[in-house]
């Protein structure tokens, strides 16, 4: 272990408890004292793009992220994956990236899809049920949003711009057409689940690649052995690290689940963070990076963690 080792945890979607003052009282004990410890900074980038950034994978693109190529290297491709768009006040957002579709639900979407597509010379093939890739001949000369930015965000500024702009809109409406009333949609709904009504274009763009030191990243978010890969570091797939090098190391706990035991997930970290409060006042890490998504990063250094109370 040394102090030149820093730590880069990602908690997606705890901003739901840290950012509401009711909810904050039920943080354990660790996890308060950290947040009143720390110097805090207003950051609302996205857990992936805060993997690529944190790793030193910048876009050519301030509006996209170069997904496509992550998950398709040998094809030229587009992200078109599953979404639920909900109608807001006369406006249109996306309430959910992650729909766990299973995959019998997902290759009847796509069967009912792939003709709209044919018309274009496309297709599309699903990478996982929930990801789903569109084949194309030519980039189109058009900017898209990252679908990870954008969920829970009024979609009036995140359709997609530029010359090719307009057949990509037409595409996307015709999409929500096809997905209307859909079979799966119907049973999905029936079940209590989320219908797909919609498919989210996105992923474009070159990868740059600057040099920043990173020993490992841990976590299994849906790109992180695929970002590991391209920064050419080790990847856990445990979030929780333990073992210390020099470098920045980066760990993304598994997003919080509103449906799951919130006490339970809050202990789990908190016990985590105790660890790691403990090597910093031990010397043994020089800061913790506590990104909550959607709310900021909390940065403790050991001098502040000798000092909070």
């Amino acid at each position: 272990m040394s102090l030149r080792a820093e730590l880069d945890l990602i908690l997606p979607g705890y901003a739901a408890v840290s950012d509401n003052d009711l909810n904050r009282q039920l943080l354990p004990p660790q996890l308060q004292k950290i947040l009143r410890s720390a110097h805090f900074k207003k950051d609302t980038r996205s857990a992936s793009r805060l993997l690529f950034e944190r790793l030193g994978l910048n876009s050519s693109t301030d509006s996209d992220l170069p997904v496509a190529g992550l998950r398709r290297s040998d094809q030229l491709s587009l992200c078109a994956d599953p979404c639920y768009l909900v109608a807001d006040r006369s406006l249109l957002r996306i309430g959910n990236d992650v729909l766990q579709l299973d995959e019998s639900e997902a290759q009847a979407l796509i069967a009912t899809l792939q003709p709209v597509f044919a018309e274009y010379g496309m297709r599309l093939e699903a990478d996982t049920p929930d990801r789903w890739s569109l084949l194309i001949d030519d980039s189109p000369d058009v900017s898209f949003h990252a679908l990870p930015d954008i969920v829970s965000q009024p979609l009036d500024d995140q359709m997609p711009t530029g010359p090719d702009s307009s057949r990509w809109l037409q595409l996307l409406n015709v999409c929500q057409m096809a997905l209307f009333e859909h079979p799966v949609n119907q049973q999905r709904e029936q079940a209590g689940q989320l219908p797909v009504n919609g498919v989210w274009f996105w992923g474009q763009g070159e990868l740059l690649q600057s040099a920043q030191r990173v020993s490992q990243l841990a976590g299994n978010h849906s790109l992180a052995r695929a970002l590991a890969d391209q920064a050419g570091i080790t990847h856990q797939s445990h979030w929780q690290i333990s073992d210390f090098s020099s470098g920045r190391h980066i760990a993304i706990a598994p997003p919080l689940d509103p449906e799951a035991d919130l006490d339970e997930q809050l202990a789990s970290v908190d016990a985590y963070l105790s660890g790691i409060f403990s090597r910093l006042r031990q010397l043994k890490i020089r800061r913790l990076n506590l990104f909550i998504t959607g709310a900021g990063v909390y940065r403790l250094n050991p001098l502040r963690a000798w000092l909070s109370r």
